[in-house]
């Protein structure tokens, strides 16, 4: 299983993240890609 992110602050209040997370078999292959935000107030 492979599993990699980064977060980014793209203002004070405000984070933006990208997520990757993968799995490889013989038999399966399985990937995800998430995008997300948060705001602080």
């Amino acid at each position: 299983m492979v599993e990699a992110g980064l977060d980014y602050q793209i203002s004070q209040n405000g984070r933006l993240g990208l997520g990757y997370s993968g799995q490889l078999s013989r038999n399966d292959k399985d990937h995800a890609v998430t995008v997300s935000f948060s705001l602080g107030f």
